[in-house]
């Protein structure tokens, strides 16, 4: 197999992988996430979910979504395009789950399968990439069998994404709603009522949580100045750095650097 497959726009892509955080956001992939351990905390414009050893959560190509976890974790991972799989182009792309969170009964053998998908990614055989096709469609139809699916509405998908572009464009300079309102020529209430009823929070709190997730990911370098990460991820000062960041992480930035470097 090529190394096209390491290209975010391969059709397809297998990872293993521990996830601290990734904030609401959209792709036009599918997504498949298997909990091998610890506790995932998934996001959709229903609400939170936990997800625990041996819980799966199956992401709809353009579905708003979200993680973040509390605790160390490892999972597999699975993005692909509705096109990799035809047989299920039309469920894909017409439909979506009641719930995206799924529990299989035979966690053995539901593991078995996502570790050879995952090993036939990786493989030189001559025949890798039928293999992995192969079992990726065995994965999505065993998936799929666990979850209730409705008519996906897309009316106000285009002005989601094109919200949630704007703010991970932007969300380290000074962006305000009505900065976004202009230059995206939408009204600021038509905004506020997408992020209540599609995101279920509100604007400031999904900025800030962009900000926050940047900012951990400065902190893990000791030759951060925490008041030149604060100002780099868009906050006006360190102070309201300290504020946000405890009310999200319910620790202060100092605090979080210190368990980062006792982990070491």
């Amino acid at each position: 197999m090529s190394n096209n497959h390491l290209l975010i726009t391969a059709p397809i892509y297998y990872s293993l992988a521990s996830l601290v955080s990734r904030p609401r956001h959209f792709h036009a992939h599918a997504e498949i996430i298997h909990v091998l351990s610890g506790k995932l905390t998934l996001q959709t414009e229903d609400g939170e979910f936990i997800l625990c050893e041996g819980d799966t959560c199956f992401i709809f190509p353009n579905q708003l979504h979200g993680y973040y976890a509390d605790v160390p974790e490892k999972h597999l991972m699975i993005n692909f395009s509705a096109e990799y799989c035809p047989e299920f182009s039309d469920i894909l792309t017409k439909k979506k789950p009641v719930t995206n969170v799924f529990s299989v009964t035979d966690k053995e053998g539901y593991k078995a399968l996502f570790d050879e998908a995952y090993h036939s990614f990786y493989s030189h055989s001559p025949y890798a990439e039928q293999l992995c096709r192969g079992y990726t469609l065995v994965l999505c139809a065993e998936s799929l069998s666990h979850l209730e699916l409705v008519d996906f509405d897309p009316a106000n998908l285009r002005t989601m994404q094109l919200i949630i572009k704007y703010c991970l464009e932007n969300y380290t300079s000074k962006l305000t709603l009505e900065q976004m309102a202009s230059h995206l020529h939408i009204s600021r209430h038509y905004i506020s009522h997408l992020f209540s009823s599609e995101m279920k929070t509100g604007f400031l709190e999904y900025v800030n949580s962009l900000r926050v997730n940047k900012a951990k990911s400065m902190l893990e370098s000791p030759e951060e100045r925490i008041t030149d990460i604060a100002l780099s991820c868009g906050f006006e000062n360190q102070r309201t750095f300290n504020r946000v960041f405890l009310k999200f992480c319910g620790v202060t930035p100092r605090e979080y650097r210190k368990a980062l470097i006792h982990e070491e």
